[in-house]
């Protein structure tokens, strides 16, 4: 079964299960003509985008940037190259390793992405996040702010 149906599939679910086929009652609509989309919290993919961040920092820690590299969405690795990558992360110094460090203590206290379809945003506190997208069976790092 892929990731999209399996998503559909749960995203029917409370209809199906609810008696009036009422909506979900976890959504609380902004607009009652409209509610928001209801967001599925996978447990696969929360774990999978962990990983793929632990592994993300622990290569821009090491400075491997080969690895780091291949953690990329598609669109930066057309846009970037490894030495690119190497030489943005050593100008950037001291800015670098702060978010390096902040990625580190976000994944220590347990903080969870937001999953909706195939993009996921991870919180690092003080307003920013880590996006990702799912391309090519895995989860890639597609922006940094």
């Amino acid at each position: 079964m892929t990731r999209r149906l399996l998503a559909a599939l749960c995203l029917l679910l409370p209809l199906a299960a609810s008696p009036a086929c009422c909506p979900d009652p976890r959504v609380v609509p902004d607009d009652p003509v409209r509610p928001p989309p209801v967001v599925v919290a996978d447990p696969d993919a929360a774990g999978e985008i962990r990983a793929v961040l632990e592994a993300f920092a622990a290569a821009a820690a090491e400075g491997s940037f080969e690895d780091a590299y291949a953690l990329l969405s598609g669109h930066h690795r057309a846009r970037y190259s490894v030495e690119t990558l190497r030489r943005d992360h050593e100008e950037a110094g001291s800015e670098a390793q702060a978010l390096i460090d902040r990625l580190k203590a976000a994944l220590a206290s347990g903080a969870e992405p937001l999953v909706e379809g195939e993009g996921a945003t991870f919180p690092l506190g003080g307003g920013l996040s880590i996006g990702l997208v799912y391309e090519e069976k895995y989860w890639r790092i597609d922006r940094l702010r």
